[in-house]
């Protein structure tokens, strides 16, 4: 198996996602994905793997994780998408089978600047970025994600003048991006550009 430069082979934390509802870590970066409730779900997870020092494991399960926590803008990994700041592997159970969208109007992944990410096994959907590029997924200058065996579906992203029509319905990648095994789409017709790339 292959693995993106910066992502280790090597076994770091894994986190094992249990729960499908969204909710914040009660005290991230402790290593101990657990929300209030001590369950642990999908943006709890992403949080403490954004305070590990080396790569962490997400495993997400078959089932529909929906990201229904708005953004807060004092808090940017509270809600909204969820923002991959360190080294992450995102593993699902299979792109027919493990599904992440959200509820609210945002996008579903944003790998930020410097990040490094692996995502595989799984299908977001019904993104939505207003004003920005990438409607289900957004990479940021010299940040880098791997995308395989996966599906991008049922996003829309508008900015300014372009619209939807060029602002990356599914993927928005300024940074580096590898595609393997996947099927990506905007929200047909009014996002016809599903992946949008920026040198």
């Amino acid at each position: 198996m292959a693995f993106l430069p910066g992502v280790d082979s090597a076994a770091g934390t894994t986190f094992e996602v249990t729960q499908v509802e969204d909710a914040v870590d009660a005290s991230i970066g402790d290593g101990v994905c657990a929300t209030g409730a001590g369950t642990c779900n999908l943006r709890a997870a992403v949080q403490e793997a954004n305070a590990q020092a080396g790569t962490a494991t997400i495993n997400v399960g078959a089932g529909t994780f929906v990201l229904s926590l708005l953004a807060d803008r004092l808090e940017e990994d509270a809600g909204g998408d969820l923002d991959v700041r360190g080294k992450l592997r995102l593993v699902g159970a299979g792109p027919a089978d493990t599904f992440i969208q959200s509820a609210v109007p945002d996008r579903i992944l944003h790998v930020h600047e410097w990040a490094v990410a692996e995502v595989r096994g799984l299908t977001v959907r019904s993104g939505v970025s207003s004003g920005s590029y990438g409607g289900a997924v957004r990479v940021d200058p010299d940040a880098t994600l791997s995308l395989s065996d996966c599906g991008v579906f049922d996003s829309t992203a508008t900015h300014g003048a372009l619209n939807i029509l060029t602002a990356g319905g599914g993927v928005f990648n300024a940074g580096t991006l590898d595609i393997d095994r996947c099927v990506i789409s905007g929200k047909s017709p009014e996002a016809p550009v599903p992946v949008r790339a920026d040198p």
